[in-house]
């Protein structure tokens, strides 16, 4: 009785479980490096990179940053949101130029 989820909780805990499943896929090199210039205007990219699961993924998204050789690339990820991820230049394919 007492171990019972509201609804609430169990929608909750069910959202975080999918979440996590869908973040298995998600590049594995999340966030900002050190020293990161920001660009004036987003680059739209196609980053193709190595995800949490070990696969690689490609996702289009958007390089908003630049840090040597190092590309900071936001994308909307299905199931996860917007998430952020340092990926390599080499990994990128500019899409506009």
């Amino acid at each position: 009785m007492g171990d019972e989820l509201s609804p609430t909780q169990a929608e909750a805990r069910r959202q975080l479980r999918e979440r996590m499943v869908h973040g298995q896929k998600l590049i594995a090199h999340q966030g900002f490096p050190p020293r990161t210039r920001m660009l004036p205007r987003p680059i739209p990219t196609r980053c193709t990179a190595r995800a949490y699961d070990g696969t690689l993924v490609t996702v289009v998204g958007e390089v908003v940053g630049i840090a040597g050789p190092w590309r900071v690339f936001v994308a909307d990820y299905p199931g996860w949101g917007t998430w952020t991820a340092t990926v390599h230049v080499d990994t990128c394919e500019y899409l506009d130029r």
